[in-house]
This record gives structure tokens, sequence and C-alpha cells, in this order.
């Protein structure tokens, strides 16, 4: 599912994904729940059980060499469903035997079997496109790229949004392309010509590594949640590129953080308050790193995924649950009761049956919320004071103090 959600948001891109149409219905259909929209183009081969029976491919063949003589794309990524997938189906051998028959380039996408869950499909996919898209340019555009978001991120959106108001406002730069959200498939071919890359994911170090190493494109890792990791943020980028920040809207930035900040530190209520959070790895660091900000300490962490292999940000702190089962979710709520509880819908719902409704969700899997304004990130200068709002806002009135 990470390998179809990485390239769904890519406008042009041609996906062709073997297996039956429900399988491909329920995706994308999976993907508007994430409050995304599909900009590639999508088609299936509408698989049979005689196919899969008797592992015949030439659905996969007839459909390939229909979508280069209608369409004519430069490439199209060819992806086995879950179905085709659990059947041993061969699609770098099937590539390997057609493409001197079409025009397209032929990309078979390793949707990672067994292995993990979907992050593991939006890293490998994310290299994939750095390994297999990008092509050398003879020229840079003085822009950067963002690698690692995805609409798997609740409000992936926003903070993609709050980049670029930071890079544009405080070093006057502009994004090139947005790996993979939200973009075209050109800007990710001549991603190249950007001077450097912001990897906002750990899913996306392994496909910064492979750029660095084909164009010698540096890169960033950041996970700016909080006034002081959005500063080391901004102190990152201006080592790397040689360019200071505009110090005066900088400081006004800041100013307007600790506004907010103090907000939650000078209320006393919030210093001995019980908070759970939940949701994807780099989140949760943030979170983590925000609320020691704000001087609360109790916090429960739970991360709703697996977490293997290395390339993921660190924080040297790993007090944290990994992909706990729901069973495990509802013990942990039912022994910490806290006063907050952020998370994903999941355990939003989990809490709900509880009778814990003091909750706000930050993370997917979504169950209903639906997402239209774009302009409420969780990290940067403006994710701080739009998380101090909603903290403010989640604490009962009568526990102010």
């Amino acid at each position: 599912m990470g390998a179809l959600w990485t390239l769904c948001g890519i406008k042009d891109a041609y996906i062709l994904e073997f297996g039956p149409s429900g399988n491909t219905s329920y995706a994308t259909s999976g993907f508007a729940n994430l409050n995304a929209n599909v900009h590639a183009n999508i088609f299936t081969t509408h698989l049979t059980e005689d196919d899969i029976t008797f592992g015949n491919t030439d659905r996969v063949r007839a459909a390939l060499i229909e979508i280069d003589k209608k369409h004519n794309p430069k490439e199209i990524f060819i992806l086995p469903s879950s179905l085709a997938a659990v059947s041993g189906t061969d699609v770098f051998g099937i590539c390997a035997e057609i493409e001197e028959m079409i025009n397209a380039k032929l990309i078979a996408v390793d949707k990672g079997g067994f292995q993990g869950d979907h992050t593991f499909g939006i890293r490998n996919t994310t290299a994939l496109l750095c390994r297999e898209i990008v092509a050398d340019t003879s020229y840079k555009n003085g822009k950067y790229n963002i690698i690692g978001s995805q609409a798997d991120r609740f409000n992936y959106s926003a903070d993609v949004e709050e980049i670029k108001r930071i890079m544009l406002q405080l070093f006057g730069l502009e994004c090139h392309a947005v790996f993979s959200s939200d973009c075209t498939i050109g800007e990710i071919r001549t991603a190249s010509a950007a001077m450097f890359n912001l990897v906002i994911r750990s899913e996306g170090i392994d496909g910064a590594i492979i750029l660095k190493e084909k164009y010698d494109q540096k890169f960033v890792c950041i996970n700016p949640y909080g006034i002081c990791k959005t500063l080391e943020f901004i102190d990152s980028i201006q080592t790397l590129i040689g360019i200071k920040p505009d110090e005066k809207k900088l400081a006004e930035e800041v100013s307007a953080c600790d506004t907010a900040m103090s907000r939650i530190k000078d209320d006393i209520s919030f210093k001995d308050i019980n908070v759970v959070i939940c949701g994807n790895y780099d989140l949760i660091l943030g979170l983590k790193s925000i609320f020691h900000e704000m001087e609360i300490n109790s916090v429960c962490s739970m991360v709703n995924h697996f977490v293997k292999g290395n390339n993921y940000f660190r924080d040297g702190s790993e007090d944290i649950f990994i992909n706990p089962d729901e069973d495990k979710i509802e013990q942990v709520l039912t022994r910490i009761k806290p006063e907050l509880i952020l998370g994903d819908g999941t355990t939003l719902q989990i809490s709900r049956n509880l009778g814990m409704n003091n909750s706000f969700q930050i993370a997917n899997p979504n169950c209903g919320i639906i997402k239209i304004f774009h302009y409420t990130p969780f990290i940067g200068f403006r994710g701080t004071i739009y998380l101090c709002e909603v903290l403010c806002n989640m604490l009962p009135s009568q526990m102010h103090r």
C-alpha cells in the first residue's frame, strides 16, 4: 500500500497494478480517506481467478502495450497487487521480457511482500524515484527539494506549506520538487537541478543518500517540532548554503512562538497532567521534543507502525511503545488515565469507548476527519503556535489556573 500511496500524488505518472480491479479501487479509495487526491493515472489488469491459478500474465503485457500506445508516457510503473505478489508473480521478469516491444521505460516496483508495513513501501519507492526517475541536468536552479511528503502523514500538506513558507521568508528560496505529494513527474525528473534536499521523514533518507551519491546533492534531515528544533533547522540551512536568514523576520517568528508557548508554561494546570501520544515515529519524536519545551513531562508515547532497519531520525531516547495492538493501547490508556490524548483515529476510537473524550487527531489511520484547510501545520513556527492553541482548548476550562 505504501508504494502505491507514494506514487499516487505524482501528476502525469502512469501506474499499472497487476491485480483485481477491486484491489486498485480499494487502494485509491483509501488514499481519498487520507484526505488526499489521486493525481497519477492508475490502471489495473482486472486479474481473474484463472490468471492466478495458471500463472497467466498476458493481461499485463496487453495492458502495458495499450497504455504505451494510447498515452505515450515516458515511464510506466508496474506494481503487483497483494494477491499477485503472494502468488509469486515476477514483475521484474515481465518488464525484461516486454521492454523491447514498447517505448516507455518500465519500472517494476517492489512492494516488499511480508518484509514490513506501509512505511517499508514508502521508503523503497521513494528511493526508487531517486534512482530511476531523477536524471542529470546541466544546470542548477538555486532551489531545493523536499523528500518525504506522503499522504499517510495526517498533516502532510500543511507541514509542507510551512516548510516552504519558512524557506521563502527567511532565505528567499523556492521549492523545486516535493517527493512525492502534489508534484509532477517532470519535477522529479529534473530534481537534480536543485541545490540541496530537505528530508522531512525517516523513510526519505535512503533516497537522499542516492541523490548525494549520484549528483552530489547535499541534504539535511529535519524534524522541526517546537521552537528549538525549528531554530536548529534554520541553523542547518545557514551552515549548508552559507546564507544568513532574515534576522528581523526570524525574531518576529520566535517572538510569536514564545508568546504562544507562555500560555502553556505559565499555566500550572499543565504541570502534572498525563498525556498519551500515538502516531508515526517522526511525529512522536517531534511531539516529545515540543512537550519538553512546554515543560509537560508525563508523556506516554506509542508509534503505530514498525520501525525496522537503519536511517531513522533518532533523539537518543527510545521509551516508546512500537506498533502496539488495540488491546495494548487499551491497557495503556486504562492504566495511565490521561487528561489529554493526541493520536491516530484508532487510538481515539478506543479512548472514546473508555469514556476518554479529551482527544485530538494527529495521525492516520483516519476515521472520518475531513481536512480542507492546509495551513494548520504541526511543524515549524506556525505549527508550534497551532499546537499551543490546540492544547489550551483541549484542557477543560475548569482546570486552567
